[in-house]
């Protein structure tokens, strides 16, 4: 029962540690082929030490998004990392999710989601 307790304690240290501040949020959720989706993810570093960081995307239209480079951040130093979303001629009038990763140098990640939609002006033609 100790060594359980002991365990559990050691990853509840670990996880409590590995993480950073991290947030997304949405400038504008509706994308068309003219006019991109916009989101921000916002990090803090608050280890003792400058570190890189970068934000990485997981999401079936990997071509869709332009994720801002990564960024050296010095310790208490904020930045938010811009995302935006094109979709192509022949996407569907739908709500995509996507799952965002946050992440350092040192290590440390977060995972983030969010959805956007794609709305699209069409003509249709029924015969």
């Amino acid at each position: 029962m100790k060594k359980l307790f002991l365990l559990a304690a050691l990853f509840f240290m670990t996880a409590s540690v590995s993480a950073f501040p991290a947030s997304i949020s949405a400038q504008d959720q509706t994308a068309t082929p003219e006019d991109p989706a916009v989101f921000y993810v916002d990090v803090q570093n608050d280890m003792n030490e400058s570190a890189l960081f970068e934000v990485g995307t997981f999401t079936p239209k990997s071509s869709w998004f332009y994720v801002e480079s990564s960024r050296k951040l010095d310790p208490g130093e904020n930045h938010s990392f811009k995302i935006t979303v094109s979709p192509d001629e022949s996407s569907l009038d739908e709500t995509y999710s996507f799952t965002v990763y946050p992440r350092s140098s040192k290590g440390n990640s977060e995972k983030l989601q969010a959805s956007f939609r794609v709305k699209r002006d069409r003509t249709l033609i029924l015969e």
